[in-house]
């Protein structure tokens, strides 16, 4: 496997440094009270896989006609100031026929850095169709496609409750790895979702995925909030921390500046280390900032304060697709005040914590320098 080396700060070119500062500019998102810095957009409620460990099985292909229509987005993103990062979810995102059109929408009017799409890989003639024009019309983001895979063959299918699931995924990667060397902007990496299911294999998974595909990057996530199975929480906190020993062996975020891959590796280290003191302590380890620099729009127009809990901010289509007007509302700020202190496993959460809270970066800077934060 590819070693990554250690205190390593290799700048290549121009190229990477310009790259490299305009991801800085992020920072300035700290003293931005108008919007945050990340976005987390359910597109639909549509889904083609039944997958044991969602946390959003309730809400699968329901109230489908409620959906929010491109027009209604359109409005939304031009009631919107700057974002850094645009994750895009679901249900499967690739289901919806104008997805191109809402990423479309975002980079003109909110110009993230990064725009992140998740998928089960079975719709593969669609997800390439769409990448393309994604990677082809938004060319200063970073686009991100990160295919779910939990484990390999019929295992994975069984997981993921489609059958065949496994068989498109080997479909799709070499079709996304061409598209690839087109598109420099686009990147490929994969996600397992660390559960009961899975978790006496996934170093085997995660080493076949590595040598199989040979994308920029492969991440482990804990299985969290409520499964349509509860079972799949059943997890052994030591296996997920061995699973991420064993990651730290190989090269991560190879889409990023060699220096972006080492701070962005080093925070998903030291994440790991947060989650489980929380998980031991029953408390936030590190305050979240969900709550002023993320948000999450659900695909009937809600606005809520975390994936993981049911308090929402109201509903878009109450205020005229104001954003500003809901964003800053009395019931926002109380709603921000009843939740404060909770912790959860929420990835996408955690790089605002970390990046955008100037408290946590000596924390930060301490792990940079040993490797660890307590101990």
């Amino acid at each position: 496997m590819k070693k990554i080396s250690k205190f390593q700060f290799p700048i290549s070119n121009f190229e990477a440094i310009k790259e490299t500062l305009r991801y800085a500019t992020g920072l300035t998102k700290i003293w931005d009270k108008n919007t945050p810095a990340q976005l987390i957009f359910f597109v639909t409620t549509r889904c083609n896989a039944r997958c044991r460990h969602c946390f959003y099985w309730r809400e699968l292909n329901q109230k489908i006609k409620e959906e929010l229509t491109l027009a209604e987005i359109q409005k939304i993103s031009k009631s919107m100031g700057k974002i850094f990062w645009f994750f895009v979810s679901g249900g499967e995102p690739f289901l919806r026929q104008d997805l191109v059109q809402i990423c479309q929408t975002f980079y003109k009017n909110n110009q993230p850095k990064s725009i992140i799409i998740p998928t089960n890989g079975i719709l593969v003639e669609k997800i390439i169709k769409d990448v393309e024009k994604i990677a082809g019309s938004c060319p200063q983001a970073k686009i991100v496609i990160q295919v779910s895979i939990d484990e390999i063959g019929t295992r994975h299918d069984q997981i993921r409750g489609f059958p065949g699931n496994f068989a498109k995924i080997k479909k799709l990667m070499p079709k996304l790895k061409s598209l690839q060397a087109k598109y420099k902007n686009l990147a490929i990496q994969a996600n397992i979702v660390f559960c009961r299911y899975n978790q006496e294999r996934i170093i085997k998974i995660y080493d076949y995925i590595y040598k199989k595909f040979g994308i920029d990057n492969i991440c482990i996530s804990l299985v969290r909030g409520e499964p349509k199975e509860i079972g799949a929480k059943d997890v052994d906190l030591k296996k997920y921390w061995h699973a991420h020993q064993h990651l730290r062996k190989t090269h991560r975020f190879a889409h990023y500046t060699p220096i972006l891959s080492y701070l962005i590796t080093k925070k998903e280290d030291m994440q790991v280390e947060v989650f489980l003191k929380s998980f031991k302590e029953k408390r936030a380890v590190i305050p979240c900032l969900a709550t002023r620099q993320t948000v999450v729009l659900y695909p009937n127009g809600d606005l809520a304060v975390c994936e993981l809990r049911q308090e929402r901010y109201g509903n878009l289509r109450e205020v005229n697709y104001n954003f500003a007007k809901l964003w800053h509302s009395p019931q926002a700020q109380k709603l921000r005040e009843k939740v404060s202190g909770c912790f959860c496993t929420q990835e996408c959460v955690y790089t605002a914590n970390v990046f955008l809270n100037p408290w946590v970066w000596p924390m930060f800077l301490k792990y940079l320098i040993f490797g660890r934060i307590y101990g």
